[in-house]
């Protein structure tokens, strides 16, 4: 069965293709959370913060492109999440707050509007793609 297929099942509620998702390609978000150099046991985390997104926002979840497209959405917000509350309060001005008031700042933020599109550009997917099959 592909990905897809898997998470159509998924939207319905099937807890056993949801396993076979998180099974796939648990190892694709963890090489993703590492490559923006998050460390072993953060990425570990936010790759299970992904997939529970992911489970919570199923219902909506519409057939339009590609699942590792889709998850990797759900990652990038994760990740701009974990980045936003790893800010010291009152210390701004940095390149990694700027990055993020410029990615935060575009109109496909909201996750469940950039999921219910679930594409990401044919550049970020080709390198996502690339990145190695190492933990």
């Amino acid at each position: 069965m592909d990905d897809i297929e898997l998470m159509l099942r998924v939207r319905d509620g099937d807890r056993a293709a949801f396993a076979a998702l998180y099974e796939r390609h648990a190892i694709r978000v963890h090489r993703f959370f590492r490559g923006l150099g998050i460390d072993a046991h953060t990425s570990g985390d936010l790759g299970q913060e992904t997939f529970l997104r992911i489970w919570q926002h199923r219902a909506r979840y519409a057939a339009t492109g590609s699942f590792p497209a889709y998850l990797l959405t759900f990652g990038r917000f994760v990740w701009l999440e974990h980045c936003r509350q790893q800010r010291k309060p009152g210390r701004r001005g940095g390149p990694l707050d700027e990055l993020i008031d410029v990615i935060s700042a575009t109109p496909r933020t909201r996750t469940d509007n950039r999921a219910a599109s679930s594409e990401l550009s044919e550049s970020e997917t080709t390198a996502i793609a690339r990145l190695p099959e190492h933990n």
